[in-house]
């Protein structure tokens, strides 16, 4: 999101914040993406930066001290099994 300045046509020439988006091909293309992804994993949404963040953040933390030479998976349960179904469905149903 991009935010810019506007005059609000005040006296006093005070900018107030205006925030728009701006639509892209390579953000309709990043957002397609992000539905696959959420369609293809078990947890039915894509990863985000903040998921591994707080796996690397857990094993600098104390509570990871003991866990070394280990190879912490962080992909939505791909790995354990992923989806063969690529239908949409929700989050629960019975698959």
């Amino acid at each position: 999101m991009i935010v810019a300045a506007r005059n609000s046509g005040s006296s006093r020439g005070e900018a107030q914040p205006q925030s728009f988006a701006l639509t892209t091909p390579a953000d309709a293309k990043l957002a397609k993406l992000t539905r696959n992804l959420a369609k293809a994993t078990p947890l039915h949404r894509s990863g985000l930066p903040r998921d591994i963040a707080t796996a690397a953040l857990f094993l600098a933390s104390d509570e990871g001290a003991y866990i070394n030479c280990h190879d912490l998976v962080v992909d939505g349960g791909m790995i354990a099994g992923g989806r063969n179904n690529f239908e949409a469905q929700t989050p629960g149903a019975n698959v």
